[in-house]
């Protein structure tokens, strides 16, 4: 069987029209490791000058965006791929808040809000990331629930801001205690386009999560 290519959607990084030696795009290496544990290829998505030409996407089987500090226009253009062509998406983190906005094609000041340390008690740590775990309920009616079988879980935190709405053709598919969306996915069931807030890459429950991804996009 052919192994699917996923297309890495990577972060741009010091941007400066004046000095194009310091215009990269980067990629964790976490998510590269979970796509090939997964016997998937993993491929980083190269725009140039921050956009990205379609047919260059026709390459993927796939698309999963990582986490990240900005949401930019090539984004939001991939994530529109993958929709109008039904090509699986999966958002980690700042990839779901991109879902988010792509659902209502909205500003990111108009869906994410700065969160603070009171949002689920969110305690950030990189030296144990079992302290930043809280607890988020699945909806029933909801695919991710399908794929984790599970009615709640424990889960990470290490976002800046949270979503606070989405568009009519999306909905919320998991929410921590104090209401905070924490997943989101596509309301039409034959469009794989999920988004959690969480980073299930460093997550041991998470096998469900990339095995289903990575059936979609064979």
């Amino acid at each position: 069987m052919k192994r699917p290519i996923i297309g890495i959607i990577g972060q741009p990084s010091g941007w400066n029209d004046s000095n194009p030696f310091t215009n990269r795009y980067y990629f964790l290496d976490n998510y590269s490791k979970v796509i090939k544990d997964y016997k998937a290829i993993p491929v980083g998505i190269l725009p140039t000058n921050l956009e990205i030409d379609w047919q260059d996407l026709e390459l993927y089987d796939g698309f999963l965006m990582c986490g990240g500090t900005k949401i930019v226009k090539y984004h939001l253009d991939i994530i529109d791929f993958a929709y109008k062509h039904n090509k699986p998406f999966l958002g980690i983190c700042c990839g779901m808040q991109a879902l988010a906005m792509y659902s209502q094609n909205k500003t990111e000041e108009m869906v994410l809000e700065k969160i603070t340390n009171e949002d689920h008690d969110m305690k950030v740590s990189f030296d144990n990331i079992d302290d930043t775990k809280h607890e988020v309920k699945l909806s029933k009616n909801s695919i991710l629930y399908n794929i984790l079988n599970l009615e709640s879980l424990k889960v990470n935190s290490f976002h800046n801001y949270k979503v606070t709405k989405i568009g009519k053709g999306f909905k919320i598919s998991a929410q921590a205690l104090d209401k905070t969306i924490e997943a989101i996915e596509c309301n039409d069931k034959n469009k794989y386009m999920i988004g959690v807030q969480w980073h299930p890459e460093l997550m041991n429950n998470m096998s469900l999560l990339f095995e289903s991804f990575i059936k979609k996009c064979e």
